[in-house]
Formats: structure tokens, C-alpha cells, sequence
């Protein structure tokens, strides 16, 4: 394993190709220059053989004497080691430089001697009968007579053998070159091969040191221009991880810090039930150890409302909010918030938060029982009152008595329908958990009709005129009386603020992601964009003089809102000045 692994390294990879190629260039030229020069030498050893014959048939047609030919040819055989035959041209051998000439055979049948004799110049080779040996020759003619005929043949001849000794010699030579090649060849790859992968060597090291937590790790210096580049890339990331790590370990330990000390219980937890982090807050809640982490949530925190609330988290689309009660001595109330975690991991995780709101909530009930409590004993003297002043404004006759009394007869009118909003909105609050299953099909298009009936006599008193736009077949589930409720103060505020003459339109309508908005518009006078975050609060007014002129108890929009609470609806409302207004009932379904 570790062999291979070496044979797929840089180092390998580079050495082996780089010495291969060095081998087939050095092999390739190596059996080229031997085929080169085996030719060279053979087409040498041949002209050499052509030119001697050349040399011995020119000194003969000149007239030479046998002292001056012997001469010629012994020194031909001397240095060349040429033998030199002299034939006549009826084939007997006048003159050998290596054999007895009167011992030798005809040679008028050697096919060499028979071309040169006919004039053409012929080069062969043979086995030699005299010497025993095989030779390469060359025959010439020479001293050519006027009949057109050649006197003799100059035949000059070298043994094959000698030429073989000579290419082994030079085949020797290239071998011990091409070695001496190779070894240059090696020796360069292998140096090429370090300069390249001792560099990554270094890096790979260095990326190693890194990843285990080393980031004072550096790779050595390169000469080579794109590694040297990466060292330096490497160094000035090391640099960079260094700081941010210690930027994330500072902001963990402030974050641990400010996690570990919350005073809300806090933890973390997957889609499975797996709790995976508290905070000292959440031990001490549900006496929770070390041992409780990665264990099942239910094992440790035995609540069922928090289980629920925990899978409710998971299955909803939004962040899951409500309040759950935990049994004790007193027992207490928390508000639960569950949000999903964004961050990929391979199980879905989520942020609970609990926050102790059992003061709040017992505050809360007790302002709602006041404010309960207060209203029913108000509206029995408010009746009082209204019953008392009917009686003396149907027997006074002075019109400055009959004045006041009608003044004190408007408010205790306008004290009892604030007493009635008070109740009922006590009521929705007490209420806000209402169980849904209890609602039931309201048809949108007879609700509509039933709140502009209520409305319509104020309407055409003040000259508003009121329009529909509803399907027959748009259905949300609900409480009729509710609904009508918080659509009649809709539309008398539209009626009451939207001024003479106004045009108000109710519509109801499936907008294209499927849910149901139920509108009411009006053309009035607008509401300015300052007063509308505060639009929907407890007694807020935007014209406190006109809302107490026209019989206003500042509860209507607060009303609204909570009728929208309770079915899971939400109130919206869009306004400008000197167009008017549209507020907006959206149900999911």
C-alpha cells in the first residue's frame, strides 16, 4: 500500500516520467547515430575500395612497372589492410598482395571480375576459396585497349570482419555514451523531481500543522515561481485563520458566558428529541446534570406541554410561540418560544427559550379582573343615572335644565357602551386560548350584508354611500358574532372618520397565496402615518375632540385586533392623507 502510494507521489510521478522520456530520447538516438554511421562506415569502406582500384588501374594504364605496383598495393595493405588482385582478361590472377598469384584459380568466373572486365565497375561480397574468409570487394577495369576491350581487372577487397570489429567498436562507443546519457538524464530527474515535490512536501505539512491547530506552521521558501506563490498564500492564510480563531474563541467565551448565565432557561435540541445544550438556568429548572446531553428531551424534562410545544417547533412553518404552565410549589408560567436553527446539520435543530412570566401573568389576570370587576359595578349606576335622567328630562320644561340633563344623559350613554367594550374585551382576553374546534363555517357575503345593514341608516345620514364585492361561496372558520363585531366597528369608524359624502367599500377576496382578506375602504380624510403603529392600542385616538363628538370609546380597533388573535387572523391597515383608508382582516384559511 505504502509502494503505491509512493509510485502516485509528485516525487514519482515527475522522476519516472521526466527519466522515461530522457531514455526514449537518449535510446532513440542512440539506434539512430548507430544506423547513421553503420551506414556511413560501410558506404566509407566501399568508396575507400572504389578510389584504391581506381588508384592501381590508373598506375597500370600508365605504364607502371611490377616494382612500382607491388609497391602501391603493399602500402594499400599496410595501412588500409586492402589486398590487392591484378586479373588478365582471360581470367588468370597476375598479381596477389596477399596470396601466391601462380596457387590461385581462373577467376574469370568471380562475377565481379567478369562486370569490371566488360567496363563496368562492380562492388561485392563473397566467401574468398584462397583465404578462407568472407571479403567485400571492388573490381575495376583497366588499360582498355583500342578494340574497346579491358586488358585487366583490378579487383581490391577488405575482410567482413575487419568491418565488424570496426561497428562493435563504435556500437561500444554509443552504448557507453548513451549510458553516460542516461545516468545525465536520471541524475537531472531526479533533481528536477526534488526541487518540485520536496517544495510540496513542505506545503503539505505545513497544511497539516494548520489543520491540527499549528498556525505559527510555515512552508519553506521556493524558487519556483507559482509554488513560492502558493507558500506565500498559505502564510498569509495561516495568518487569517489565526486571527479568526482567536476572534471565535473570544466571541465563544463570550457567547458561553452570556448563554450560561441567561436567566431564562435555554436549550438546544433536534427534530428526533435529542437534547443537545442548556444553559444553568434550564439545569436548575428541571435539575438537569451532565448526563442529561444527547440524551431523548423526554427523559430529561418530563412535561408534556414542553414536548408538544417542542414538536410543534418542528412541524410548523413559523417560529412556535405560547405559555405553559410547570406544576410546583407555586407553580409557574412560562412563555415558550421555540425557533428553528437555520444552520446546516444533518438533523434539524432548534433554540428553545422559557422565560418565567408568572408575575406578568399574574399581574395580567389581576388588571383583567379589575378591569372586569370595575366594569359590572359601573353598569349598574351608569343605568342609573340614564334611567334617571330620562325620567327628568320627560317632566322639565326649562331648556337650560333640559340642556344639561341631555349632556349628562349623552355621557352616561357613551360610559355605558365604554363599560360594554371594556367587558367584552375582558372577555377576549380571557378567552385568547379559545379552542377552535368550536368555531363554525361564517359565509363572508351574509356577514358583510348583516354589518352594513346595522350601518346603513348612520350611512345615509352622513351621505357615505357602501359597496360589496364578495363570492356567495367564501366561507372562514369562526365565531359569527365576533366577526360581526369587529367588522361593524370597521365600518361605523368608516362611517363616523370618513367624512360626508364618503365612499366605502367592504370586499372579501382569496388573495393568490389561499388566504382570505376581508377589507374594509373608505375615501376619507386619511390617518397620518405617525399615528398608525399605535393605530390598533387601548383608547388611542388620532382626533381626541372628533372621536368624543361622535360617540367613540377608543376600544373599537383594540376590539378588532383581539377578534383577529382569536382566529389566528391578523388586522392590517393602510392609509394616506386625503385618500383614505383600508384595513385589512387576513385569515389563513
Amino acid at each position: 500500500m505504502k509502494f503505491s502510494k509512493k509510485l502516485t507521489g509528485v516525487f514519482a510521478r515527475i522522476f519516472l516520467t521526466s527519466a522515461a522520456v530522457g531514455a526514449l530520447i537518449v535510446g532513440a538516438l542512440s539506434l539512430s547515430n548507430y544506423l547513421m554511421l553503420d551506414r556511413i562506415y560501410e558506404l566509407n569502406v566501399r568508396r575507400i575500395l572504389a578510389n584504391s582500384s581506381e588508384m592501381v588501374a590508373a598506375a597500370l594504364s600508365a605504364g607502371a612497372d611490377a616494382a612500382e605496383l607491388s609497391r602501391l598495393c603493399s602500402d594499400f595493405s599496410e595501412r588500409e589492410g586492402i589486398r590487392t588482385t591484378i586479373i588478365a582478361s582471360d581470367g588468370r590472377v597476375l598479381f596477389d598482395s596477399n596470396a601466391d598469384s601462380s596457387a590461385m584459380p581462373n577467376h574469370i568466373g568471380r562475377p565481379e571480375v567478369r562486370k569490371a572486365l566488360s567496363g563496368e565497375s562492380q562492388i561485392a561480397s563473397h566467401f574468398s576459396d584462397t583465404l578462407g574468409i568472407s571479403m567485400l570487394y571492388a573490381a575495376v577495369p583497366a588499360f582498355k585497349e583500342k578494340s574497346g576491350a579491358y586488358r585487366y581487372c583490378i579487383r581490391q577487397s577488405i575482410p567482413l570482419h575487419n568491418m565488424r570489429i570496426a561497428k562493435q567498436a563504435f556500437s561500444f562507443e554509443i552504448l557507453f555514451t548513451s549510458l553516460v546519457a542516461l545516468a545525465a538524464s536520471a541524475l537531472f530527474s531526479f533533481l528536477l523531481a526534488r526541487s518540485i515535490s520536496l517544495p510540496l512536501k513542505s506545503l503539505t505539512e505545513t497544511a497539516k500543522r494548520l489543520e491540527s491547530g499549528d498556525f505559527s506552521a510555515r512552508a519553506e521558501s521556493c524558487s519556483i515561481t507559482e509554488i513560492g506563490d502558493l507558500s506565500a498564500s498559505i502564510s498569509s492564510m495561516a495568518d487569517e485563520l489565526r486571527h479568526r480563531m482567536e476572534s471565535l474563541d473570544k466571541r465563544n467565551c463570550e457567547l458561553n458566558e452570556i448563554f450560561g448565565n441567561m436567566s431564562e432557561c435555554v436549550f438546544i435540541c433536534t427534530s428526533d428529541g435529542i437534547l443537545l445544550r442548556c444553559n444553568k438556568s434550564c439545569s436548575e429548572l428541571f435539575d438537569l446534570s451532565d448526563a442529561a446531553l444527547n440524551r431523548p428531551l423526554a427523559e430529561n424534562i418530563r412535561n408534556s406541554q414542553i414536548i408538544k410545544a417542542v414538536e410543534r417547533t418542528f412541524s410548523e412553518k413559523e417560529n412556535y410561540r405560547c405559555n405553559i404552565e410547570i406544576p410546583g410549589s407555586p407553580s409557574k408560567i412560562f412563555s415558550f418560544a421555540g425557533i428553528r436553527l437555520d444552520y446546516k446539520s444533518r438533523v434539524p435543530r432548534a433554540l428553545i427559550v422559557l422565560h418565567d412570566v408568572s408575575a406578568f401573568a399574574a399581574n395580567e389576570k389581576m388588571r383583567r379582573d379589575f378591569v372586569a370587576g370595575a366594569s359590572h359595578e359601573l353598569k349598574t349606576p351608569i343605568t342609573a343615572i340614564r334611567a334617571a335622567a330620562e325620567t327628568i328630562m320627560a317632566d322639565e320644561r326649562d331648556a337650560t335644565k333640559r340642556r344639561f340633563i341631555s349632556i349628562v344623559e349623552k355621557e352616561a350613554f357613551r360610559m355605558n357602551a365604554l363599560v360594554d367594550d371594556m367587558l367584552l374585551l375582558s372577555k377576549l382576553e380571557f378567552e385568547r386560548d379559545m379552542n377552535s374546534q368550536k368555531f363554525e363555517k361564517v359565509n363572508l357575503l351574509s356577514l358583510i350584508g348583516d354589518c352594513i345593514d346595522n350601518n346603513s341608516a348612520i350611512a345615509e345620514s352622513s351621505g357615505d354611500s357602501i359597496s360589496t364585492e364578495c363570492p356567495r361561496d367564501l366561507f372562514v372558520d369562526g365565531d359569527y358574532t365576533l366577526l360581526q363585531i369587529a367588522l361593524n366597528n370597521l365600518i361605523s369608524n368608516a362611517v363616523k372618520y370618513g367624512g360626508s359624502a364618503c365612499s366605502i367599500k367592504v370586499k372579501a377576496h382569496r388573495n393568490p397565496s389561499g388566504k382570505i382578506e376581508l377589507s374594509v375602504s373608505d375615501t376619507g380624510s386619511g390617518i397620518p402615518s405617525q399615528d398608525l403603529p399605535r393605530i390598533f392600542e387601548r383608547f388611542y385616538r388620532v382626533d381626541k375632540g372628533r372621536s368624543r363628538n361622535c360617540g367613540g370609546t377608543g376600544l373599537g380597533l383594540a376590539l378588532v385586533k383581539h377578534v383577529a388573535i382569536l382566529h389566528s387572523a391578523s388586522v392590517s391597515v393602510e392609509s394616506e392623507l386625503g385618500k383614505g383608508s383600508v384595513f385589512t382582516l387576513t385569515f389563513n384559511s
